[in-house]
């Protein structure tokens, strides 16, 4: 009986237990296709290879120095062992390595489990260069998938395993099959090896770098992806990434129909893409419901409530959970970015068409969220703490803050709130200074904590380098939907207050006097009233520094 140890050492097991005769035979046939030409390379691959299925052919790979034509494909039977040959030239088979020159037709052979019978070393080194070519193009292809959450993902050498497995799914269920054993068991140790050499070489070169058996992509190649990708095509890319996920959960199923002998599995590759949390990495793929939470990061509390709080939308509703043990309480957020094209944001992008373009995909949301909340707290800004994320339930649990909104500091005589307002001016304006927009700026978003601390609690929609004038007129012309009608004396002193704030601590003045223009005004006229957003959009134009507001 072989041990484990002998299965990790010699994973091929089934294969090398078939009698020496047998390969010296296949190794003899492929020699009289050779002919005279040298044999460069040769190895067994696919199903048999991969312990799919013991009784299928014997796929070989043959490399021969100046063979012609290019590409051959053959099969022959030797005593009922059937084999299906394909013959490559040496300089066709390092152009299809290198460049993909013959569609990756025979360097697919080196993304599985092989065999090598002749010219190990060599095919070694060009499934390190093939599996090179391949993680650069993937990694190229999760910074198009994941634009915003890119500098943030840890991830595994296992991911492109599955990766190149869920682009064999699409191609047909049975190339799928033949590759989906590739992550399995001891195979995985000789696949996986490969794609570790790989991205050594690709932190040579400074694209990654590694983190305890994590990479992560360095910023200069995701923002060289970033300009000369296409982003137009990510809306799709998620699209199909739903749609593949959720049609491979029934294809076992089909396959045991269609193929019986093939073990088909499938594992979603965004198992290995990880974010950090304070409470730890969390995968992609990770599930945890608002209850799972509980019981995994808090064991020994108990979930007494989880009730709706007043902000949030119907599209992404925010809960707040209360966990208790003995007599000790705590508080945690919890937003479920839900999709569609729906009841908020669609119509508001179309509302807004022009002014500012809002993110409505759920995910999107959700990455913004997570990706702004880290970045702009680890800058001192006032922003609640993310402390985990499910990711495939579309849930971010972050620190609860007990604040006033702003909102209900609004219904206050100005003249209470004016401090609290300079200090919201004044952490945008900090927020502005680090190249970060708000995008859903509203008051509503807005806490103040302590009586004029002021938290951004909503980064939903925020970005980098875009408008701060629309920062700056969603606060203002929202908060004047709050005004009384008959005080437009009010809506100039909440105006001067804010813009005092924002100017004293570096804000843009050109992007003040932008969002005094009636682009901006228009947007909000179904929302305040047009004489107060007059009397606020003249305070925005004349701004020239805090001592010449008044």
């Amino acid at each position: 009986m072989t041990t484990d140890v002998d299965d990790a050492v010699n994973p091929l097991k089934p294969l090398r237990a078939s009698n020496e005769l047998l390969r010296d035979t296949i190794l003899e046939e492929c020699k009289k296709i050779v002919g005279s030409h040298g044999l460069i390379a040769l190895c067994l691959y696919g199903p048999r290879v991969s312990e799919l299925i013991e009784k299928s052919a014997f796929n070989v790979l043959i490399v021969a120095k100046g063979f012609k034509p290019n590409v051959t494909v053959s099969t022959t039977s030797l005593n009922e062992v059937h084999l299906s040959i394909l013959t490559v030239d040496q300089e066709a088979f390092e152009g299809d390595v290198g460049r993909g020159s013959l569609g990756d037709l025979a360097s697919e052979v080196l993304m599985g489990p092989y065999e090598p019978l002749v010219g190990e070393d060599y095919l070694r080194r060009m499934e390190v260069e093939a599996k090179r070519r391949v993680v650069k193009e993937l990694l190229e292809n999760v910074v198009l998938e994941f634009p915003d959450l890119s500098e943030e993902l840890y991830i595994r050498p296992e991911y492109f395993i599955h990766e190149v497995a869920l682009r064999k799914a699409q191609l047909s269920l049975f190339t799928h099959a033949f590759f989906s054993g590739t992550g399995r068991g001891t195979r995985v140790e000789a696949v996986l090896r490969g794609y570790e050499d790989a991205l050594k070489e690709l932190a040579l070169e400074g694209l990654v770098k590694g983190h305890d058996g994590y990479f992560k992509m360095d910023r200069g190649f995701i923002q060289t992806v970033k300009r000369r990708k296409a982003r137009a095509s990510t809306f799709l890319r998620k699209l199909r990434r739903a749609f593949l996920s959720q049609a491979l959960g029934f294809l076992p199923k089909v396959a045991s129909l269609l193929i019986e002998e093939v073990p088909f599995v499938w594992e979603d590759p965004r198992k290995h893409l990880f974010l950090s949390t304070p409470l730890g990495l969390t995968s992609l793929y990770d599930q945890t419901p608002i209850e799972g939470f509980v019981k995994k990061f808090a064991p020994g509390w108990e979930l007494v409530k989880v009730e709706p709080i007043g902000f949030g939308s119907i599209l992404s509703p925010v809960r707040l959970l209360t966990i208790q043990r003995g007599y000790e309480e705590r508080k945690v957020l919890v937003k479920n970015f839900k999709d569609w094209l729906g009841l908020k944001w669609l119509p508001l992008a179309l509302w807004t068409l022009g002014t500012y373009p809002f993110a409505v995909l759920g995910e999107s949301r959700l990455e913004r969220e997570y990706v702004f909340n880290k970045f702009l707290r680890g800058k001192g800004i006032n922003v609640p703490e993310v402390l985990y994320v499910s990711y495939e339930e579309r849930l971010l649990f972050e620190e609860y803050v007990k604040g006033t909104s702003a909102v209900e500091a609004l219904s206050k005589a100005p003249q209470l709130v004016e401090g609290a307002l300079k200090g919201v001016g004044e952490e945008l304006a900090k927020v502005h200074a680090l190249g970060v927009t708000i995008g859903d700026c509203k008051p509503g978003n807005v806490l103040i904590a302590e009586g004029i601390r002021p938290y951004f609690i909503d980064l939903e929609q925020a970005t980098v380098d875009g408008d701060k004038a629309w920062d700056i007129a969603e606060f203002l012309y929202y908060s004047g939907h709050y005004v009384s009608p008959i005080s437009p004396a009010d809506a100039e002193r909440i105006a001067s207050s804010f813009i005092e704030g924002y100017l004293s601590a570096g804000g843009d003045e050109k992007a003040v006097k932008k969002a005094g223009t009636a682009r901006y005004a228009k947007v909000f006229s179904l929302f305040t009233l047009p004489h107060i957003i007059l009397a606020m959009s003249k305070v925005c134009k004349k701004a020239k520094g805090a001592e010449a507001i008044y």
